[in-house]
């Protein structure tokens, strides 16, 4: 989702700069939505500061449900609900037989 076409030095474009930008100005503005796409990277950011996860050798993948647009997989001992459906949430899932070091759960804008 950026409003400008982006592209990066390349044999196809003479390695040009002029469009290898971002308008990191965009989430500033309230009348966009780009701030809650900015202020959830933030608040994913401080969650990897805390948990570590990406430091986990491999990530296993225990539920993919497309008709809720769901994806349950388990990363460095972490689980992990990740939903893009714009009206349901996370609830109801019954996830057997999976071991994490977590012990509460933790929403992210």
């Amino acid at each position: 989702g950026h409003p400008e076409w982006v592209d990066f030095p390349r044999a196809g474009n003479n390695n040009s700069l002029e469009r290898a930008r971002r308008r990191w100005d965009l989430a500033d503005d309230p009348l966009l939505r780009y701030r809650w796409l900015n202020d959830f990277d933030m608040a994913l950011n401080r969650a990897e500061d805390q948990l570590g996860w990406l430091h986990g050798e491999h990530a296993d993948v225990i539920c993919v449900d497309d008709g809720d647009q769901l994806v349950i997989f388990e990363r460095a001992g972490i689980l992990f609900a990740v939903t893009t459906h714009p009206h349901r949430g996370v609830r109801g899932y019954v996830v057997r037989g999976v071991h994490t070091q977590a012990t509460s759960g933790a929403s992210l804008p």
